[in-house]
């Protein structure tokens, strides 16, 4: 229903990461693959996001060795991908069954590098390289699949399950991408590199691991194997080259697939000449440099990477290799999975430890956004233009310095004492301020230097200490105008600002809970510590405007901004609370899930 456009005709396969069915464009006639994301995990909103931002970026990909994108479906629940039919099966397949020559192992290597660079120039990582996603053509001409499918449902994270089963494939798995840092291009290339020592010895570089959890232990704390071990008949300079590709630290290793594939093809060159490709039957498309080096290898002595240049190279070995017959460590079926049992594979090789530090930290920038909020830091300067003594609101001497104090929800009375401003004043205007903005203004007769102001709207809308400003008036003419400090002694609860300042506070704390809700329940959002940032001073803001209201402190600019900014950095740190709380969690509901899942299959439960 969501795919009107094409007929699915069946069923293809199931993958790790989803279900592929056959099926043909209608007014084209054009066979294409679909691919669906497992559906309990197409239900995440992160998932759904993801796969939305990185969908125009995925479809732009258009070289010779990566499988054309015709449509990305994010619909009803659905995650869909309509690609290219590749009629001809994975590497993977051709490995087990027929075998490949060495030759052709490097090509195929090459032919996926160059694949890699093209994507990696458009800040495209694939995280899942291995020979299950090279496929082949009606032509045999070999295409990268699947790039972009972990990142889109793992967020850049290596996802596991409790049980030692991992997102992706961890034979191939950078240390890197086992330890939940950053991933680089090079975590590409080390999977391609893992790959080539795969299909040039029919093993992995590790033998013996019993778990996923295990094998990526050990690419942390062992070296691997040297190829010359288990594969004599291999070259030295393609040795060389497959042994510096599987550095433990990405910047040790080829940084780029370009540089790892003209490596490759020139150590291919000097160890079994520069026909080497024509014995390997495999053709390299979509990057000139490539298949330069593969053809030329170094050009005179040494080459760029060490080898001589054409030293002890002979016909290549055309003896085919199949991969072995060890058992495989899959990743995970992402099919019988719910997104609930998957776990950071970080916090499986190394248990998150309770976020004391975050919580200290969170708290002293909880203190602070509130100590400045109550102070009242920067004081306000205030205009005297008036002698001491001269004029009185509501019986306070507006040149004392004391803040003068009245109840709105009475007239205010203002009385001018100078005997000479008295004469000369024939109207009195009250008005109210905070932090520059204004909160009205009210204004009587004066007689006799007398007056009694009708404060109006401004007893709504003044709320605890602002600022008062006095004006004298002679026939609509200045007479003089003086600053003052001011405190309505009405109850704040009767008034907007008041009662606004303590819903906004009220308003910010559920959205900030809102935005760490997803983090305690172990997911990762960038929205949440943008939330985290924007409510965090949003609540600093409503405590100063609050704390205003209730005469604790002048609201003040600097005020505002301090404990705003004290209260962002708040907001952040709570993030990383949450997370941390999140992560814990996570991996307990894991764990008691897999319990109880235990139990009831030692109980001769089906699950």
């Amino acid at each position: 229903m969501v795919l009107p456009e094409y007929i699915v005709e069946r069923e293809l396969g199931r993958g790790g990461m989803g279900v592929v069915f056959t099926g043909r464009h209608r007014r084209l006639d054009r066979p294409v693959a679909i691919k669906e994301l497992p559906p309990a995990i197409a239900m995440d909103d992160e998932v759904r996001e993801r796969f939305a931002t990185e969908a125009r970026t995925l479809a732009s990909l258009a070289h010779p060795h990566i499988v054309p994108i015709f449509d990305y479906v994010e619909r009803e629940g659905l995650c869909l991908i309509v690609m290219e039919q590749l009629p001809g099966g994975t590497l993977w397949d051709k490995f087990v069954t027929t075998g490949v020559t060495t030759p052709s192992a490097c090509a195929y290597t090459m032919a996926s590098l160059a694949a890699l660079q093209h994507a990696h120039d458009r800040r495209v990582l694939h995280l899942d390289m291995k020979p299950d996603n090279l496929m082949f053509d009606a032509d045999t001409l070999l295409k990268v699949t699947d790039f972009g499918i972990s990142s889109v449902i793992g967020g850049g994270r290596t996802l596991g399950t409790v049980d030692g089963t991992v997102l992706g494939t961890p034979a191939y798995m950078a240390p890197e991408q086992a330890r939940g840092d950053e991933l680089l291009p090079a975590t590409d290339t080390y999977a391609a590199g893992v790959m080539l020592y795969e299909l040039l010895s029919g093993q992995l570089p590790w033998v013996g691991a019993e778990t996923a959890a295990d094998l990526l232990r050990q690419r942390l704390d062992e070296d691997p194997i040297p190829l010359s071990d288990v594969a004599p008949r291999v070259p030295q300079p393609i040795v060389e080259v497959v042994m510096h590709s599987l550095r433990r630290e990405a910047d040790e290793r080829y940084t780029s697939a370009d540089d790892f594939g003209v490596a490759l093809g020139e150590a291919c060159a000097a160890g079994w000449g520069s026909d080497w490709l024509d014995h390997a039957g495999v053709a390299i498309q979509g990057s000139q440099r490539l298949a330069m080096a593969a053809r030329t290898g170094p050009a005179v002595g040494e080459g760029e990477h060490g080898f001589a240049a054409g030293a002890g190279s002979a016909a290549p070995s055309l003896s085919v290799v199949r991969a072995g017959g060890g058992r495989r460590l899959a990743g995970l079926d992402l099919n019988r999975l719910n997104e609930g049992d998957l776990v950071d594979v970080e916090d499986l090789l190394y248990p998150p430890p309770p976020p004391r530090r975050a919580i200290i930290v969170t708290a002293i920038l909880a203190v602070l956004a509130l100590i400045a909020a109550v102070v009242g830091l920067g004081g306000v300067s205030h205009d005297v233009n008036v002698r001491r003594g001269a004029v009185f609101v509501a019986g306070h001497d507006i040149t004392s310095g004391d803040r003068v104090e009245a109840d709105l929800n009475h007239d205010v009375p203002v009385t001018i004492r100078d005997r000479s401003l008295a004469d000369r004043t024939d109207e009195v205007v009250l008005r109210l301020s905070t932090v520059g903005v204004p909160l009205g203004k009210a204004s009587a007769a004066a007689i006799n230097g007398r007056a009694a102001i009708d404060p109006g709207t401004m007893r709504l809308l003044a709320a605890g200490k602002v600022e008062g400003e006095i004006e004298l008036r002679n026939k609509g003419a200045e007479v003089v105008t003086s600053d003052f400090p001011f405190r309505s002694t009405s109850p704040w609860y009767l008034t907007a600002t008041g009662i606004g300042a303590l819903l906004v506070l009220l308003i910010a704390a559920a959205n900030l809970e809102s935005s760490l809700k997803p983090l305690l329940r172990g997911r990762s959002r960038r929205i949440s510590v943008i939330g985290g940032v924007v409510w965090g001073a949003v609540i600093a803001c409503s405590v100063v405007a609050l704390s205003a209201a209730l005469s604790i402190a002048e609201m003040t600019m600097v005020s505002l901004l301090v404990s705003g900014l004290f209260g962002a950095a708040a907001g952040v740190s709570s993030c990383y609370v949450a997370a941390g709380m999140g992560r814990r969690r996570k991996l307990r509901r894991a764990l008691k899930r897999a319990e109880r899942r235990q139990r009831r299959e030692t109980q001769g439960v089906t699950v």
